[in-house]
C-alpha cells in the first residue's frame, strides 16, 4: 500500500475531541496530503481498492479529495468539460466514480468537510455539468440536494450551490425536486469569513450556518444580488410548474423587493409580469404591489409590463369572449417572454374565478344554473367541483336542498365550517409547527441584529447619532462626518457581507 493510500486510510477525525484539537488534526492532514502529486493521487486510484476501501462516512475528507483530484485530471478538461467527449466514461451516471461520487454527498461527515469547503462545491458543480452536458440533468438533483442539507440542515444559508440546483431544476423541468429546499427560510448570507476565537473555527457548533459556510471556507462563492434574484425567481417558476400560485408570488415578491438604487434589473422585470399572472392564477385578480419595492424602480417595471396589467383587468371583469381577444392579441409577447403556458392556464381556469365571483354573492346555488354558467355537463361539472373542493381551492360542498330536492353547491365564507374546517387535533398541530417556526425566525432575527451591528455602516451612524445627540445637548450644531454608500460607488453587492 502506497504512502498516500496510507494516509487516507488512517484519517477519521473523532467528533468527540474539543474544537480547537479537531481543527489542529484536520489542518495537519491537510498539510501532510498536500505534500502528494496529482500523478500519486490518480496512481493509487487507478487500481480501484483505494476507492473501495474509502468508507464514504468514516473517510469523508479522503474520499472526497480522491474524487476531486480525479475529477481534476479526468479527459483535458478537468472541472470544466464543455462537450459530451469531454466527459471521460468513468464520470458518466451510473458508472464507477459517478456512484462513489453519489454515496459521498448522501453520507459525508458535514464537520469535517467544512474545512475543504473549495473542493467539496467543484465537485457538486462538477456532477452538475457533467448531468447537464449529457442531458441528464435529473440524475445530478437528489445527490446535490441532499448534499446542500446536510452540510446545512437548516438550508438557510444562501449559496452559489443553491442556485446550481435551481438551475438543474429547471433544466430538467424537475420541479418537485425543488420544494424540500425552497420549503427551507432563507436567513443568511455567506460572510467573508467566520468571527475570531474559538467560536470561529470551522468545527465549533455554530448558532447558524453562515457561521462556517463563508466565502473564505469555499463552501460558497460571494453571493451577488443577481444569484438572490435568480434562486428566487427559478424557485417561483418551479412553484408555477406545479400550480402552487400562492407560494409562487411570495418568492416573486422577494425579487421585487430586493434593495436598489431606485433602479430596476431584467430579473425584476421577468419576475413582476410572473407575479401578475401568479397573483390572477391564485385569486382572480392582478395583486397589489409589494409595500416594501422601490417606487422608482416599480414604476418602471410596471411600465413595461402594462399588457400583462390590462390582460389581469380583463380577467378581472370576467368576460372570457375579451379575455380570449386579449390574448390572441398579445400572443407574440407572452410566448417571447416565456410565459404563454400561464396565460393559457388563466383561460384553463377561468370556471374557477367565475366560481369565485359567486361566492361573493350567493350563499348556495343550483347546479342545473351552475351547468350553464360554466359550460359543463352534469357529470363533468360534479367531477369538477368535486376536485375544487378536494383540493380546497373552494370552500363548499354539494347537497340537496331540502324545499327544492335539487342538487346544490352550498358556499361557505367562514373557514371554520365546510371542507376547509380543521379538526382540535389539527389546530393545535398548526399552532405548534407556527410556535416553532416564529421561535426558529426570532433566532434567526437575532442573529441577523447582531451582524449588522458590527457592520463600518452600523457603527458610523451609531457614532454620529451619539455625536448629534451631545451636541445637541451642549446646545452646539451637530457636523455631518457620515458617507454615503452609493455616492462612493460602492459595490452594489453588500450579500457577502451580510
Amino acid at each position: 500500500m502506497s504512502d498516500l493510500a496510507s494516509t487516507l486510510l488512517a484519517f477519521s477525525p473523532d467528533p468527540q475531541l474539543e474544537p480547537s484539537e479537531y481543527d489542529k488534526n484536520v489542518k495537519k492532514f491537510s498539510a501532510t496530503v498536500k505534500k502528494f502529486s496529482s500523478r500519486e493521487w490518480v496512481k493509487s486510484a487507478e487500481s480501484g481498492s483505494l476507492l473501495e476501501a474509502l468508507d464514504p462516512a468514516l473517510n469523508s475528507v479522503s474520499l472526497l479529495l480522491t474524487l476531486y483530484t480525479l475529477a481534476q485530471n479526468q479527459g483535458d478538461s478537468g472541472l470544466r468539460p464543455r462537450s459530451v467527449n469531454q466527459v471521460s466514461d468513468a464520470w458518466r451516471p451510473r458508472a464507477v466514480l459517478w456512484n462513489k461520487t453519489e454515496q459521498l454527498l448522501s453520507s459525508f461527515d458535514p464537520i469535517s468537510i467544512r474545512y475543504f469547503g473549495q473542493q467539496w462545491r467543484e465537485l457538486i458543480e462538477f456532477i452538475g455539468l457533467v448531468a447537464s452536458i449529457l442531458r441528464q440533468p435529473a440524475m445530478a438533483l437528489i445527490p446535490i440536494r441532499t448534499a446542500i442539507l446536510r452540510l446545512d440542515p437548516s438550508g438557510g444559508t444562501l449559496t452559489t450551490t443553491h442556485v446550481v440546483f435551481m438551475q438543474l431544476c429547471m433544466e430538467s423541468t424537475a420541479y418537485a425536486q425543488a420544494v424540500p429546499l425552497l420549503d427551507c427560510i432563507i436567513h443568511s448570507f455567506p460572510p467573508n469569513a467566520s468571527q475570531g476565537g474559538e467560536q470561529g473555527l470551522l468545527c465549533a457548533d455554530h448558532g447558524l450556518s453562515n457561521g462556517y459556510i463563508t466565502v473564505k471556507s469555499g463552501l460558497s462563492e460571494k453571493i451577488r444580488t443577481a444569484d438572490v434574484q435568480e434562486y428566487f425567481l427559478l424557485g417561483a417558476m418551479a412553484f408555477l410548474g406545479l400550480g402552487k400560485y400562492d407560494e409562487a408570488q411570495a418568492l416573486l415578491e422577494h425579487v421585487l423587493v430586493t434593495p436598489t438604487s431606485n433602479t430596476a434589473n431584467g430579473l425584476m422585470l421577468e419576475a413582476y409580469k410572473k407575479y401578475v399572472l401568479a397573483g390572477a392564477l391564485a385569486s382572480g385578480q392582478r395583486p397589489p404591489i409589494p409595500k416594501t419595492a422601490n417606487g422608482n424602480a416599480m414604476r418602471t417595471i410596471r411600465s413595461a409590463s402594462k399588457a400583462y396589467e390590462q390582460l389581469t383587468e380583463v380577467l378581472h371583469d370576467l368576460n372570457l369572449p375579451r379575455l380570449l381577444a386579449e390574448i390572441e392579441a398579445g400572443l407574440s409577447l407572452w410566448s417571447e417572454d416565456g410565459n404563454f403556458g400561464l396565460v393559457q392556464k388563466l383561460v384553463e381556469n377561468y370556471p374557477r374565478f367565475l366560481l369565485y365571483k359567486l361566492q361573493r354573492t350567493y350563499a348556495s346555488i343550483p347546479l342545473d344554473e351552475l351547468s350553464g354558467l360554466l359550460n359543463k355537463g352534469d357529470e363533468e361539472l360534479e367531477m369538477y367541483l368535486s376536485t375544487l373542493i378536494k383540493e380546497g381551492q373552494v370552500n363548499a360542498s354539494i347537497e340537496r336542498s331540502i324545499k327544492t330536492q335539487q342538487r346544490v353547491l352550498k358556499f361557505y365564507s367562514d373557514e371554520s365550517m365546510g371542507p376547509k374546517a380543521k379538526s382540535e387535533q389539527q389546530q393545535y398541530k398548526e399552532l405548534v409547527a407556527c410556535a416553532t417556526r416564529t421561535e426558529s425566525l426570532t433566532e434567526q432575527t437575532r442573529a441577523a441584529d447582531h451582524r449588522i451591528n458590527l457592520t463600518k455602516e452600523f457603527i458610523e451612524v451609531e457614532k454620529k447619532n451619539r455625536m448629534k445627540a451631545a451636541q445637541a445637548a451642549s446646545g452646539e450644531e451637530a457636523m455631518d462626518t457620515s458617507w454615503d454608500v452609493h455616492k462612493d460607488g460602492m459595490d452594489e453587492d453588500v450579500m457577502g457581507d451580510a
